[in-house]
C-alpha cells in the first residue's frame, strides 16, 4: 500500500492543537496576571470589609457612649434644678412661718395693727429674698413708659406730666437677672387735647 500524503492543512491543524494544549498546560502551571490581580483584589476587599466592620463597631460604641452621656446630663440637670428649687423653698419656709404667726396673732387678739405689722414684715422678707435671688421688682411710677418692661392698661389725661409717663402702677412687674418675668401693668399719661 502506498502511503497517501495527508490532506493539506490537516497536519497544520494537529500541530496547532498540540501547541494550544501545551500552552494551556503551561498557563495552568503558572498563574496568569489576571489571576494574580483577582487574588489581590479579593485580599484588598477582605481587608476593607474588616476595616468597615471595625469602624462600624467603633461607631456603635461612640453612639452608645453619647446616649449614656446625654442621659447622664439630663439626669444631672434635673437634679440641679430640683436642688435649686429646694434651696429656694427652704428660704421661703421661715417667711411662711412668720405670715402664719401674724395671722394667728391677729385672730387671737383681734389686733389689726399687729396683723398689718406682721404682713409688712413678711413682705420685707420676701423682697429681700427676691433681691438675694436676682429677682428685681419693676415699680416704674413717674418713669417714662417702656414697652419692653411695662404693659399700658389705659391712658390718663394729665396736663402736669409729659406724654407717656407712668402715672400709676396697677400691678408691679418682675424680672429675673434682667429677663422680664412679668411686665408692670401701668396707666400712662397723655396731654389733654386742645379743643
Amino acid at each position: 500500500m502506498d502511503k497517501q500524503p495527508d490532506a493539506p492543512g490537516v497536519g497544520e491543524e494537529a500541530a496547532k492543537e498540540e501547541r494550544t494544549e501545551v500552552g494551556e498546560a503551561k498557563s495552568s502551571a503558572e498563574p496568569s496576571s489576571n489571576d494574580v490581580e483577582t487574588t489581590e483584589l479579593r485580599d484588598s476587599l477582605q481587608r476593607k470589609e474588616s476595616q468597615c466592620a471595625e469602624l462600624r463597631e467603633a461607631l456603635l460604641r461612640k453612639q452608645a457612649e453619647f446616649e449614656n452621656y446625654r442621659k447622664r446630663m439630663v439626669r444631672e440637670q434635673t437634679q440641679f434644678l430640683e436642688r435649686a428649687v429646694e434651696g429656694f423653698v427652704l428660704q421661703l419656709l421661715p417667711i411662711i412661718d412668720n405670715l402664719e404667726r401674724a395671722i394667728l396673732a391677729a385672730e387671737e387678739k383681734h389686733d389689726l395693727a399687729q396683723l398689718s405689722s406682721g404682713v409688712e414684715m413678711v413682705h420685707g422678707q420676701l423682697v429681700d429674698l427676691f433681691a438675694k435671688e436676682g429677682i428685681e421688682i419693676i415699680d416704674p411710677e413717674g418713669e417714662q413708659f417702656d414697652p419692653t418692661k411695662h404693659h399700658a392698661m389705659m391712658q390718663v389725661e394729665d396736663a402736669d406730666r409729659d406724654d407717656e409717663t407712668v402715672v400709676e402702677v396697677v400691678q408691679k412687674g418682675y424680672a429675673l437677672k434682667g429677663k422680664i418675668l412679668r411686665p408692670a401693668m401701668v396707666k400712662v399719661s397723655v396731654r389733654p387735647s386742645a379743643e
